[in-house]
């Protein structure tokens, strides 16, 4: 996903091959964690983990398309002043109260063009200079509070990775349940230990692009990933790469709280597992439980 270049002397940081475990312990020491119960709390767990083609997961949280940010200014990078974050306002609601989305960027932050965050389309964007990597938060704030609301149940997208001739793009995510591609995805599962991470394997052009996550090609879904988060969480982390080397010009990562494929089903009871084919249990040849009879001699009961 290109982006225009924008000149900035920038160091490169260094990459990261697992998830810091810093950025699961970031909390504003005036927030007070609280837990909002979900108008779908009362479906079960097969609920959210339903399987049906093309059809949205009837558990998960439902969002709002993403609002215009109410503040811009992650890594305190710009366009906007003041305080560093993106702040998308009101942008779900839980338990009956607005609750906001907030993302600040943990150490190091390289854009090349900070006018590319904030919103493309319904998509939330961050832009991540080629060559350098960026560690995210992702909170969950009740609006016009500081008090953190746990939510569960939600699905996560990082939609349009796609690769150039010198870089490849990769988002990694820990502390979620699971991580689902199409069927004919064309972004590969890297192995980084307990988190899930996925890299470009196919090139694209701006005419790829896309603007409504809920209407989006084959094409598209191929090179998006869904995250699924089943327990209830203040916050979650993200990292975004572009590989190669630290260039002028930068790439825009989009996403969006919403699934870009059905929800993973839940394996029937001990499939796959090797089961010995067991008869109906027949009267006993010998029923003497703890020598307490009826049968006389040797305790224990056949069957």
């Amino acid at each position: 996903h290109d982006s225009a270049a924008f000149e900035q002397d920038a160091a490169c940081p260094a990459g990261s091959s697992s998830c810091p475990s810093s950025l699961l312990q970031v909390r504003d020491s005036a927030a007070q964690v609280e837990s909002l119960t979900l108008e779908e709390s009362d479906l079960d767990e097969s609920d959210f983990w339903e399987a049906e083609t093309q059809k949205p997961c009837s558990g998960v949280a439902e969002m709002k398309p993403l609002p215009t940010p109410s503040r811009n200014n992650l890594g305190g990078k710009g366009p906007d002043t003041g305080v560093e974050g993106i702040v998308y306002p009101g942008a779900m609601d839980v338990g009956g109260h607005a609750v906001d989305i907030v993302v600040s960027a943990v150490g190091d932050y390289n854009p090349a063009q900070v006018l590319a965050n904030g919103l493309a389309g319904q998509f939330g964007s961050v832009n991540v200079r080629e060559g350098t990597s960026v560690d995210l938060i992702f909170k969950f704030i009740r609006s016009g509070t500081n008090s953190s609301a746990a939510v569960g149940k939600f699905a996560f997208t990082v939609y349009d990775l796609d690769s150039t001739s010198r870089s490849n793009e990769s988002v990694k995510i820990c502390g979620a349940d699971r991580a689902i591609t199409a069927e004919d995805s064309t972004v590969e599962a890297v192995p980084a230990g307990a988190c899930h991470m996925f890299e470009s394997r196919v090139k694209g052009t701006g005419r790829d692009n896309l603007r409504d996550p809920r209407n989006i090609t084959a094409e598209q879904k191929a090179r998006s990933v869904t995250y699924f988060f089943g327990e209830e969480m203040p916050e979650f982390a993200v990292t975004l790469a572009v590989s190669g080397e630290v260039k002028q010009s930068g790439r825009n990562f989009v996403f969006a709280f919403v699934p870009a494929v059905s929800c993973p089903p839940v394996p029937p009871l001990c499939q796959g597992m090797p089961m010995a084919q067991m008869n109906p249990l027949q009267s006993p040849s010998h029923n003497n439980l703890g020598g307490k009879g009826p049968d006389t001699g040797v305790e224990s009961i056949v069957y």
